[in-house]
């Protein structure tokens, strides 16, 4: 009989054991799939973002390309000597520009 109640505490042990497991397991598996979730919104926004700065430096190279243009533009102009600038248009261009600076460091 005495051998029968401890083989019962045994096997209550190990039931007892076994349910802690399962019960561990469960928790895991919830937690699992919490940071799967979160993995697939943290996924989503980084391609969104991803997305966004491919289309501004696709925008950016535009204007890039655009400003180039311009800049070529204007060094065939001065090489042409168009658009040149007489002695006192410069000195006013300098004057002005020197107030300008003084008013943006106020």
């Amino acid at each position: 009989m005495k051998k029968k109640i401890i083989l019962v505490e045994k096997q209550l042990n190990c039931m007892r054991e076994v349910n802690a497991g399962i019960l561990k397991q469960d928790h895991l598996f919830e937690e699992n799939k919490e940071l799967k979730a979160k993995c697939s919104e943290l996924e989503e926004m980084v391609k969104v973002k991803y997305e966004g700065t491919e289309k501004e430096n696709k925008t950016l190279k535009e204007k890039c390309k655009n400003y180039e243009a311009v800049l070529e533009g204007l060094r065939e102009k001065v090489e042409a000597g168009e658009g040149a600038m007489s002695e006192e248009k410069l000195e006013n261009w300098k004057e002005a520009w020197k107030k300008k600076i003084k008013k943006m460091k106020k």
